[in-house]
């Protein structure tokens, strides 16, 4: 949390509103009729407390900015990404503003009554709720991913004696009292490497160093940007402390390195925003196969100058190999799969297999070859019964070596969906992987895919946001929202979702090509094809959006020839047969659209579990071949 504001707030204070309690020292909103618990991530909770703190005052945008982000330039956007999180938290459809009211061309109004509660006024029963998040990290399970469990009774806990109940109201009493201390949360970002010399550079190396120093830094006392957050940062002649004032964190790390054959050369600083002072550097001259012990120091170094208070308690941190040529070839992997094109999933394949050929026993090498195999599947460039087996195969070597590893726990719900239709086995995977690491926007992603496919509308969007919340600055996560609401047919939320992507990232295909559904369900044709013609690379079923816009608009002809095209290729390449269907569907032909619908299913071809959902099969659920292909998809469809 930045310096502002907040740090004037008591620790122990509760802002009652609503159904809502706001809970400062745990940065936590509690709805009193779900009784569930949501955490907030930092940004996002210094918004709500700022506006609980003022209710029924205008509260114009750049007062807001000064506020949450003290000494730092952001864009307008970041506090409107926060106020469409908060929204949906508060449970606020489009136009019901029951919280937050927003005054046009000026900024915001809270608008429910508050009531400010200190914790020892609160009952026992809920003094004693409050510890949740201390027994979750004894060993209990929470309720549901993304919340604290539910609320704990004063008999229902086993061996919780006399004096460990007074401890721990005292301990929330004390958050009260003018002598307690709270070490703050310090938050931190972690540069790209740069090349000490501009002609030599190694820029997936570079890009993994930083990656490995975030997730071995990240943790509850010590935030660190993702690397979706600072990947902008890494031009040779960027200015730290200016990167770090526009991240809105307390200090930077910033590094140089250069491999030279056998040799790695590095240097790394750690720079304090707020003035500029260095708090520590270094160099260091090693034989690459060091590289982990550079790694290693670099760690320990910054982890001491920013919590001092905890030398010594470094959190443990696993290395998956002792081989830096192994590593070198899977950040290498890393490096490609972030493009997302064919051409870049095909080289991380090779870089993740020649990882796992050097160390068979590199467990996030393979989850990367998972990923990959899985992505080539999902976006259409290979057939599922060639691509998924192989992800498979894959993320079981992983969980044998690492059953500790959440990222591959993730990718096997991804699998279990996309390929198995194993629900409720994804849905343990999913719980699993965020237990094992709740900070992973991935298996936030495609656990609220999966919610949202079995009809929990509600809970994916959650997900989704939450995902969001954790990588504001990835523009992919905003874009799975206005997926979602397109298939809950809330077209205008998610032209407005959509639209506000495009100003983040205008090249987005998975944002043109949803907002180009978007327009089409609403009849607007012209639009619709405007911006799939501006999508510049494929997406999940863009192959036959197209021929839907040609067959819904009335150009049966210009359809019925998309869909010859489409068999043709299918002659050369993997083309989808779920892809082939919705243009029937769009087309008003039954018979044939069912005939392709089947073969899409004994495909397990990608989108096939959004049949429910999709308003081009609308024509056919009252046809009595339909009961039957939902039956085969075998989930328990239900609308929440």
């Amino acid at each position: 949390m930045g310096e502002g504001f907040v740090m004037d707030v008591p620790k122990g204070r509760i802002y009652e509103f609503g159904e809502f309690q706001l809970h400062v020292a745990r940065q936590s909103l509690y709805h009193k009729l779900a009784d569930r618990w949501t955490a907030l991530t930092p940004r996002v909770f210094d918004t709500l407390l700022f506006l609980v703190e003022h209710p029924q005052d205008l509260l114009d945008k750049p007062r807001m900015m000064t506020a949450i982000w003290p000494d730092v330039i952001v864009e307008e956007n970041n506090l409107d990404q926060n106020i469409s999180t908060l929204r949906h938290l508060l449970g606020e459809r489009r136009g019901d503003q029951r919280y937050i009211v927003t005054v046009r061309r000026r900024g915001y109004r809270f608008v429910a009554p508050v009531r400010k509660l200190a914790a020892s006024n609160l009952p026992v029963c809920d003094l004693v709720a409050t510890g949740g998040e201390r027994a979750a990290e004894a060993g209990d399970l929470p309720e549901r991913p993304g919340t604290i469990g539910p609320r704990m009774k004063l008999w229902g806990i086993p061996g919780l004696t006399a004096l460990a109940i007074v401890a721990m109201l005292t301990q929330w009493q004390d958050d009260e009292q003018p002598g307690a201390v709270i070490p703050p949360t310090q938050t931190l970002a972690v540069l790209p490497f740069r090349p000490l010399t501009a002609t030599d550079r190694n820029e997936s190396l570079e890009l993994g160093m930083a990656e490995t120093l975030i997730v071995r830094l990240n943790n509850s006392r010590l935030v660190v940007s993702p690397l979706s957050a600072v990947r902008r940062y890494g031009d040779p002649g960027q200015d730290a402390v200016a990167a770090g004032r526009a991240l809105g964190v307390d200090a930077v790390l910033e590094g140089y390195l250069q491999r030279d054959r056998d040799r790695l050369r590095v240097s790394a600083r750690l720079v304090k925003v707020g003035d500029g002072r260095q708090l520590w550097a270094d160099r260091y001259d090693e034989s690459f196969t060091n590289v982990f012990s550079v790694q290693d120091a670099i760690a320990t170094k910054v982890w001491a100058a920013l919590t001092p208070e905890l030398t010594g308690e470094e959190p443990p941190f696993r290395r998956y190999t002792e081989d830096a040529e192994a590593y070198q070839l899977y950040v290498s992997g890393r490096f490609h799969r972030r493009r997302g094109s064919e051409t870049g999933l095909r080289k991380a394949l090779e870089f993740f297999h020649q990882a796992v050929e050097r160390d068979p026993n590199f467990a996030p090498a393979h989850v990367g070859l998972a990923e990959s195999y899985a992505a080539l599947a999902v976006f259409g460039i290979a057939a599922p019964h060639s691509a998924f087996p192989q992800a498979r195969q894959a993320v079981d070597r992983a969980l044998e070596l690492a059953p500790e590893l959440g990222e591959a726990y993730a990718s096997l719900g991804h699998i279990k969906v996309q390929y198995e239709h194993d629900w409720s086995g994804a849905e343990l995977a999913y719980t699993r992987a965020i237990e094992l690491n709740p900070n992973y926007a991935p298996a936030r992603q495609w656990f609220g895919l999966y919610l949202s496919l079995s009809g929990r509308f509600g809970e994916g969007l959650e997900q989704m946001y939450y995902a969001q919340s954790l990588e504001p600055s990835s523009p992919l996560y905003p874009a799975m929202i206005g997926m979602l609401l397109t298939y809950q047919r809330r077209y205008d939320e998610a032209i407005e979702q959509l639209e506000k992507t495009l100003e983040m990232e205008p090249g987005l295909a998975t944002a043109r090509t949803y907002l180009a559904m978007a327009y089409l369900r609403q009849g607007e044709y012209d639009l619709a094809m405007q911006h799939l013609g501006e999508s510049s690379s494929l997406t999940p079923g863009s192959a036959a959006y197209l021929g839907q816009i040609y067959a819904l608009s009335g150009r049966r002809s210009d359809a019925e020839a998309e869909i010859e095209q489409l068999t043709a290729e299918s002659q050369r390449r993997y083309v989808s047969a779920y892809d082939i269907s919705t243009i029937y569907a769009g087309l008003g032909k039954s018979d044939e659209t069912f005939a392709w619908l089947e073969r899409a299913l004994d495909e397990r071809s990608q989108l096939i579990g959004w049949v429910p959902w999709d308003p081009v099969f609308d024509g056919i659920r009252s046809d009595p071949r339909y009961p039957e292909v939902v039956r085969r998809l075998n989930v328990e469809v239900r609308d929440d």
